[in-house]
């Protein structure tokens, strides 16, 4: 780990990314996890939405080839919109749509729904009267709401369950009971390295107008400060010999940097120090949740 940072590091990379299968190998080489893995369980019998909430149609049924077009296009621009989302190349289409019967797990082989702007793909378990809902890809509210109206009145359905969930998912606010949507599991999902401290600054916009000085304590690369300004349309960073307004650890930086946790959070658990946490706080949250949507 501590050759393959260097290796990063000599290599011009901005910021490295990675899953882990163990919650503590990582922190100690840099790495902070940025962003939550979510499943949730619906009872659908109980799964009724609002008089008022939107109802805007426009859902079908397609094939595998179907989906072939539709699906990259639709996840194209929903991963635009979304932190930390990773983007499916060819290759990995045609992974996730092969659909193998070892991947059915006593299931049935893959649906495809179909809405202008939005796409998803589910199997049924009828031994358990379950739906398993593996890709929702909305890249406007009507199409979450349009999709997930076809997904709640499934015939033979008591329950219906998804692989993944996005944190803030509106769902809920849709439905007369939002206890029906029950979370069943949360972990971290992406852990985030930041290698060039500098270039990973300036490269992300912020929610809030920032003037500040990051001192990053870095396990390998050691210790760098720098002044970060910015805001809405862009920001710059460069080193500074400025006393820091804030001081953290790499791995503390690496799970702020998609938006997703709080510096306040990490200051009360002692990862962050400073006068400058506040700013980071109104700074550094994303327009949405971060979310990777695909396994890596």
């Amino acid at each position: 780990m501590e050759n393959q940072v260097a290796a990063l590091a000599e290599a011009g990379c901005t910021v490295a990314a990675l899953t882990a299968s163990e919650g503590t190998l990582y922190g100690r080489y840099g790495y902070g996890a940025a962003t939550e893995y979510r499943r949730i369980r619906i009872d659908r019998r109980f799964a009724a939405f609002r008089p008022e909430a939107p109802d805007p149609g426009g859902v079908r049924m397609i094939t595998v080839d179907e989906a072939r077009t539709h699906a990259p296009e639709v996840h194209a621009r929903w991963a635009a919109a979304t932190p930390a989302s990773v983007l499916r190349d060819p290759v990995l289409w045609d992974v996730f749509l092969d659909d193998p019967e070892s991947e059915w797990a006593g299931g049935t082989a893959l649906f495809h729904l179909a809405h202008p702007d939005g796409y998803a793909s589910y199997r049924m378990q009828h031994g358990r009267n379950t739906m398993i809902v593996r890709d929702l890809f909305a890249a406007t509210p009507e199409a979450h709401a349009a999709l997930w109206r076809v997904l709640l009145t499934g015939d033979f359905v008591s329950h219906l369950e998804t692989t993944h969930s996005p944190p803030g998912d509106p769902l809920p606010f849709l439905l007369t009971d939002p206890r029906v949507v029950e979370t069943t599991e949360v972990r971290d999902a992406v852990w985030i390295r930041v290698v060039d401290l500098s270039a990973a600054l300036a490269a992300r916009r912020y929610a809030a107008e920032v003037d500040l000085v990051l001192e990053v304590h870095d396990p390998q690369l050691g210790t760098s400060r720098v002044r970060l300004t910015g805001g809405p349309d862009g920001a710059a960073a460069a080193p500074t010999d400025a006393l820091p307004d804030v001081v953290l650890g790499s791995s503390a930086l690496g799970s702020l940097y998609l938006g997703g946790h709080r510096a306040s959070t990490l200051a009360r658990a002692g990862l962050i120090e400073g006068a400058g946490v506040a700013a980071m706080d109104a700074a550094f949250v994303a327009d949405r949740p971060p979310m990777h949507g695909t396994d890596f």
